[in-house]
């Protein structure tokens, strides 16, 4: 009689990160072994911000299996029950709990696969009721483990011939099979109740362009709420943290050259002036991401859920210290005798269009899109004379929306990103406006804008540039 079985991936399937990283992790900060501490964090800060190359990606898992060399496997597996209870259990997806206890419930056999730890992954497939777990395994020498893996058994197609050795005749009709990974496509293909478990409608439609379905979840996070009080804290988590390089070198970098270059020079009054309108205008801007995250989300067809989001209700006291927040910001800067009247106007026209922008729908959006970019680079600087803000605006329309708009129209609209010809195509047109902007500056004499345009422009090429060598070493 054939067996119908149900196998669950665990990392950014069941658990909403990647155990392998996340228990070592956890295990030397538990063990306070500091010096392995400090090469974690210190890697982990780099790829933070998106300065790694691919050639330091692949030396990642070596790096951290490392940690474990010299270890008792006696204490890696009591770490690994401590590890499930003081975190693992924490970023559980809950929609895919209530799918176990449903297949468990109608007599499937309950397999959890993943390319993780063995001791990780027993005690998750053990604590959650799993019939069978297949994993990795660590290398040992007698009890002491030599920081490597040993039979990589990650590769899940092998699971069927596992299971068949146990005498396991698989009902591939009926069984089920759940996971996020690409990697994992002859499963897919393979059993018919198959979901591509998502997060993202990009990834959601190159399932979907395969014929493969979809289990949309919400991102946990073992985060306490309550450091929402704290302003830029939900952008931080929910958008920011996943882009750190993007937002350092657009929403930070670019104003601030833009200051330095049409302001006179390095002024540390300045640019603190800068950081404090930044925080002030990003705090109120949160509440424009609070609805959009639990308001304006139902209405998309292939909703992005983020990592952090609230229910509907909980947001109401962090809009109350989001707007304390700005009033005080704003008390300080009049305290400092700054003219904060076209920064509150600036302000409260970006949140209007933010307000429209979540309630709209169709290619409308890429108009409120644009300005709502603009204001990521611009608001902050309000609180200077036209002679700054004018010049960051031309900047941005000439050097940064062109590709801005690309990216949000194919990623919202076609679901998928650019190819390479249309990134290559986006170079055509700023480069006509470019030259068009350089030849009136030239002709009506305004050497000191020429000035500060090719420095803010060879800024930007660089930093693409970098992007682009990171892409290909």
């Amino acid at each position: 009689m054939k067996t119908k079985i149900a196998i669950f991936d665990l990392d950014f399937t069941l658990i909403n990160s990647n155990s392998t990283f996340d228990f070592i992790y956890f295990y030397i900060k538990s063990k306070k072994s500091y010096k392995k501490l400090i090469k974690a964090l210190f890697f982990l800060f780099f790829e933070k911000l998106g300065v790694l190359t691919e050639h330091f990606h692949r030396k990642k898992k070596p790096l951290f299996l490392g940690f474990l060399s010299g270890e008792q496997s006696s204490e890696i597996n009591r770490m690994a029950e401590k590890y499930f209870l003081d975190r693992g259990k924490k970023i559980l997806n809950r929609d895919l709990l209530a799918e176990i206890r449903k297949l468990k419930e109608s007599g499937f056999l309950m397999v959890l696969a993943s390319s993780s730890l063995n001791p990780v992954v027993e005690v998750f497939a053990r604590k959650l009721n799993f019939d069978d777990f297949f994993a990795s395994t660590l290398r040992f020498e007698g009890s002491i483990c030599r920081g490597t893996m040993g039979d990589i058994l990650g590769k899940k197609e092998n699971l069927f011939d596992y299971l068949q050795e146990k005498g396991i005749d698989i009902d591939f009709e009926l069984s089920y099979f759940f996971s996020d990974n690409k990697e994992d496509m002859k499963i897919f293909e393979k059993i018919k109740n198959s979901f591509a478990v998502v997060s993202d409608p990009v990834v959601a439609k190159f399932w979907e362009a395969r014929g493969i379905k979809t289990f949309h979840i919400n991102p946990v996070t073992s985060i306490n709420r309550n450091i929402f009080f704290l302003p830029l804290s939900y952008y931080w988590i929910s958008r920011a943290s996943k882009g750190v390089r993007h937002m350092l070198v657009h929403y930070i970098g670019f104003p601030i050259l833009v200051l330095i270059l049409f302001g006179n020079g390095i002024s540390v009054f300045n640019i603190s002036l800068f950081f404090l309108a930044y925080c002030s205008y990003t705090s109120l801007y949160e509440i424009g991401y609070f609805v959009n995250d639990t308001v304006a989300i139902k209405k998309e067809r292939r909703p992005n859920l983020r990592e952090g989001a609230l229910e509907l209700g909980d947001f109401k006291y962090f809009v109350i210290a989001r707007i304390f927040f700005f009033l005080l910001s704003c008390l300080l800067l009049v305290f400092l005798e700054i003219n904060i009247f076209t920064f509150i106007v600036g302000t409260a026209i970006f949140l209007i269009v933010f307000s429209f922008h979540n309630k709209l729908t169709g290619k409308i959006k890429l108009l409120t899109f644009s300005i709502l970019k603009l204001s990521h680079y611009v608001t902050p600087l309000l609180i200077f004379s036209p002679s700054i803000y004018f010049p960051a605006i031309i900047l941005f329309f000439v050097l940064q929306l062109p590709e801005e708009i690309l990216f949000y129209g194919k990623r919202k609209y076609k679901e998928e990103n650019p190819t390479l010809r249309e990134v290559k195509n986006i170079v055509i047109f700023p480069t006509f406006i470019i030259l068009l902007f350089l030849f009136i500056a030239l002709l009506f004499g305004f050497y000191n804008f020429i000035y500060g345009f090719f420095f803010v422009a060879l800024y930007i090429f660089i930093y693409k540039f970098i992007s682009y060598l990171r892409k290909v070493v």
